[in-house]
């Protein structure tokens, strides 16, 4: 696991400083090892930070060549089938030079071209320059686990693993992208059709790239969507057989490790399962690590330990109450690489983890948007049928700001009141779910308008699936994408510690889509049968808890200093309407995450030092 950078240019030569700075403001990322290439035609400079995990010798030292050194690779990630690969490559005349992934990587793109990018199956994002045509292929995951983002500046192209790191060059302007501001306060992240840096753009999940003379031609190369609609279905017979041993291997794969390997284990359906699968394979150590609370209706401790004792793992488990994360926050906030209204859970388990000596944890993430697990796979079907009935009513938008500003409705009625735009949409129906500040008052504060219902248009290539796939698909690609799986990488690598994630193997989303019929009871049916032999049915489960912090207590509590200082006197939000949400927080008329979100947008873009934000569209070619 590492952070990789670099810049190409059209003309004047590559900025070696830049990428020298690049690659210590991302030192966190890869603690152990770190180099710079400089092409010889002055057109291109290549930074890594390495986090050994294979192979911890210096023969993977990174950027890597091989032969003649035409091509040179900086690479992030694990590719799990790179055993099978090195093989074939060998029976094909390569001759390895390392033990590690990296130069399979590399070498598959050698024998392959772009095509190499479809038999992969790992968590990724890398860049390969070629000297002799003068050209950089990049290429991302299928499920985006890995970040990277990348900028132009005049004739440069520059690209690397974290935001922070893009600013770190000089060479990218410290400007917000006031839509992106109101996107994030919308939905609690950062819609990735751009950033919160304002001509800085993420690189989209299972695409690869070519820059050449300037150009950027993104192509995908593979879909969620084509995944759920061709899969052949299984049979009802064969679903807990088929799926358990698939889920087997996925984990079997992703147990590789030349260093310490253990799993984050919060008690619920996920975690255990990877518990149970790790000590069917015979893994002999199980270390796993856990976060506990003070509060006992956010704590779930005893259902953690029960778990570890029955399968035996060496447990830790670490308190974290309110005062460590007020102790914490100005570092926590830093070290998002966007804003978000989550992470902080990762960020005390991934600390946790790291100081009980772990490079590597296992994650149950990604279970819940693939088997059924949330509760919009039945909440957004119904509340698209209650939009469906008010959309046709005459004046049903008056009634809504009435029912949005009253102060006897339940929450959810003035949140669907306040989120009603006159259409039904799946994706509409969809953000008005996970939404958190309302469009019209989002684009108040952040003086610019966010359409969500747009984006995900846009975003989510989709046809001939049904209502309840398209959610699968939607949570996998937007909560998932653009929060947990960023805050995750962010908030671990932040301890240098990697995080995978099993559940997101190439083969396990094939058999989730394979699965897909079970999806609408949202209990994770194909997953509870999976795991039955582990966990016999009939066994009492509670409901799905997580590493749910207590946020919602806290900050009407030990943490209400933190939201008063920053939305008092806030610095890039519109004053008034900051102090409409100051006072809505107080009296306990909105969600707590409503003025969170705002609150963790001011402190990071102070913290980063973000001038005032100016417009700047993202684009996928130039």
């Amino acid at each position: 696991m590492c952070g990789i950078a670099g810049i190409v240019t059209v003309g004047a030569p590559s900025d070696h400083d830049a990428v020298e700075r690049m690659n210590r403001s991302m030192l966190h990322r890869g603690p152990d090892d770190g180099g710079i290439y400089d092409s010889p035609s002055c057109r291109c400079v290549l930074g890594n930070r390495r986090l050994s995990i294979i192979d911890l010798s210096p023969a993977g030292r990174m950027p890597m060549s091989v032969e003649d050194g035409n091509l040179v690779i900086t690479y992030n990630g694990e590719l799990y089938n790179f055993c099978e690969l090195r093989s074939e490559l060998e029976a094909r005349g390569h001759r390895f030079q390392s033990h590690t992934d990296t130069e399979v990587v590399l070498r598959m793109y050698m024998e392959y071209g772009e095509r190499a990018v479809e038999r992969l199956n790992g968590m990724f994002a890398f860049a390969i320059w070629n000297e002799r045509e003068r050209t950089l292929f990049l290429a991302r995951d299928r499920m985006g686990i890995k970040p990277l983002y990348y900028a132009k500046s005049g004739d440069l192209f520059i690209f690397a693993s974290e935001i922070r790191a893009l600013l770190a060059s000089g060479l990218v302007s410290r400007e917000a992208d006031r839509s992106a501001m109101a996107g994030y306060l919308s939905l609690g992240w950062v819609p990735d059709d751009r950033t919160i840096i304002a001509g800085v753009c993420s690189f989209p999940p299972a695409h690869h790239a070519t820059v050449c003379d300037g150009k950027v031609t993104l192509h995908r190369y593979w879909s969620h969507t084509g995944e759920m609609r061709h899969a052949e279905p299984l049979h009802d017979a064969e679903i807990e057989d088929v799926l358990r041993e698939g889920l087997k291997s996925a984990v079997q794969r992703q147990l590789m490790s030349d260093v310490p390997l253990g799993l984050f284990l919060s008690g619920g359906m996920d975690s255990s399962t990877l518990a149970a699968l790790m000590r069917a394979l015979g893994h002999e150590t199980i270390r796993s690590v856990s976060i506990a609370f003070e509060e006992s209706e956010y704590d779930e401790s005893s259902r953690v330990r029960a778990v570890a004792e029955r399968f035996g793992t060496e447990h830790v488990e670490q308190v974290v109450t309110a005062r460590d994360v007020e102790s914490e926050l100005d570092h926590i906030v830093a070290s998002m690489d966007q804003p978000t209204v989550d992470g902080i859970n990762t960020y005390f388990v991934s600390r946790a983890a790291k100081e009980a000596g772990l490079t590597v944890a296992l994650s149950g993430l990604g279970a819940d948007e693939l088997f059924g697990g949330y509760q919009s796979f039945q909440t957004v079907p119904r509340v698209r049928n209650v939009l469906r009935a008010l959309v046709p009513v005459p004046g049903h938008k008056r009634v809504a700001q009435l029912a949005e500003r009253s102060t006897v409705l339940p929450y959810r009625v003035r949140k669907l009141a306040a989120w009603t735009n006159g259409t039904a949409t799946l994706e509409a129906t969809y953000a008005t779910i996970r939404g958190l500040i309302p469009p019209d008052r989002a684009a108040t504060l952040a003086g610019e308008r966010f359409d969500a219902e747009s984006y995900m248009q846009a975003t989510s290539v989709r046809s001939d699936m049904t209502e309840i796939e398209t959610v699968s698909v939607m949570e996998s690609r937007f909560y998932m994408h653009n929060q947990l799986l960023r805050d995750t990488d962010a908030m671990s690598m932040i301890h240098s510690l990697e995080v995978r994630v099993p559940f997101l193997d190439n083969d396990v989303i094939s058999l989730a889509a394979q699965s897909r019929r079970l999806l609408g009871t949202g209990q994770k049916p194909a997953l509870a049968r999976a795991r039955s032999i582990y966990f016999p049915r009939g066994e009492r489960e509670d409901g799905k808890k997580g590493f749910t912090f207590p946020l919602d207590r806290w900050l009407r509590g030990p943490l209400a200093n933190k939201v008063d200082s920053s939305l008092t006197a806030p610095c890039y939000l519109e004053r008034s309407s900051v102090r409409e949400v100051l006072s809505d927080f107080r009296t306990g008329h909105i969600h707590w995450s409503a003025a969170w979100a705002p609150t963790v947008l001011e402190r990071w873009l102070a913290a980063h030092h973000v001038s005032a934000p100016e417009e700047v569209l993202c684009s996928s070619t130039s």
